[in-house]
């Protein structure tokens, strides 16, 4: 009866060996892939790192690149843009003149020190910014020591203006609705404004809607597949580029509080308004 009873213990145990290994194998292996073709699509991303909904406003998510046949790994580094209602964080009106007229921010030195963390050396890069999150992913990827740490592929922006002309690494594609401003709010559209032009691919969303005002085009219209579905994942019009996103490997990171009022605390008060969220955020 005893040597029975070992026996049944010693099967039990070796079945809850091999379940937990089951287990273990098939979360070190899960996928959550999205496939990304069009522009609106990579937009999305910006959108989900926010400093509202808890996820903070800075994300990197591991993938692959698929262009012109090729395919290579990259990690995508998506980032939002101003945020108002997150008080004391980085993502102000502060970093936005920063930026706009091509200093460095607290926001800037806190993404790269996270990408020196989490992305390994000659690692292919692709941004992805709204407004402030454009500006300084362009003024990221004109820094020399970014430059020679990875392999920066393509950046692509949101209604944010041109920065750091020529210098910057990878393809610049800018989506730019003709509605929104902000896309000229910097330093250099009065410098160089056939450069600006250049590089900025404008289209008009809702045209004669009376639904949606010029306020709107900043924040929603590069969502709207109808305006941007002829640009592909990068932002090239016409062109093949498709991400093959793992989102289980995403991970966000929030915002660095202004200096001056460092804080390991942060609250928001926020809900959910369509696709979009509203509220605000603290830091104590």
């Amino acid at each position: 009866m005893k040597k029975t009873i070992q026996r049944l213990f010693a099967l039990c145990l070796v079945l809850a060996m091999t379940a937990s290994f089951s287990v273990a194998s098939f979360a070190t292996t899960y996928k959550k892939i999205r496939l990304v073709s069009k522009v609106n699509e990579t937009f999305l991303y910006t959108q989900e790192a926010h400093p509202l909904n808890g996820n903070g406003p800075i994300s990197i998510t591991e993938g692959t690149l698929t262009r012109d046949g090729k395919t290579k790994e990259i990690y995508l580094v998506a980032l939002h843009g101003t945020e108002i209602t997150a008080l004391g964080s980085s993502v102000d009106l502060i970093a936005d003149l920063q930026s706009g007229t091509g200093k460095e921010s607290v926001y800037m030195r806190e993404i790269m020190a996270i990408m020196k963390q989490y992305i390994p050396k000659n690692a292919n890069v692709i941004f992805a910014g709204h407004s402030l999150g454009g500006m300084v992913a362009q003024q990221i990827a004109a820094e020399k020591d970014m430059q020679k740490r990875y392999h920066i592929l393509n950046i692509v922006t949101f209604g944010s203006p041109v920065l750091c002309m020529g210098e910057t690494e990878g393809e610049l594609h800018r989506m730019c609705d003709t509605n929104d401003m902000v896309p000229y709010l910097s330093t250099e559209t009065v410098d160089d404004m056939d450069a600006q032009q250049t590089y900025c691919r404008e289209e008009e969303t809702w045209p004669g809607d009376e639904e949606h005002d010029t306020g709107d085009a900043h924040p929603f219209s590069y969502a709207d597949e109808d305006t941007w579905g002829d640009y592909d994942a990068i932002g090239k019009k016409g062109g093949d580029a498709v991400l093959t996103m793992d989102d289980a490997t995403t991970i966000y990171f929030d915002a660095p509080a202004i200096e001056g009022n460092e804080t390991h605390l942060k609250v928001w008060v926020c809900y959910p308004d369509g696709t979009n969220w509203k509220g605000i955020s603290i830091l104590l």
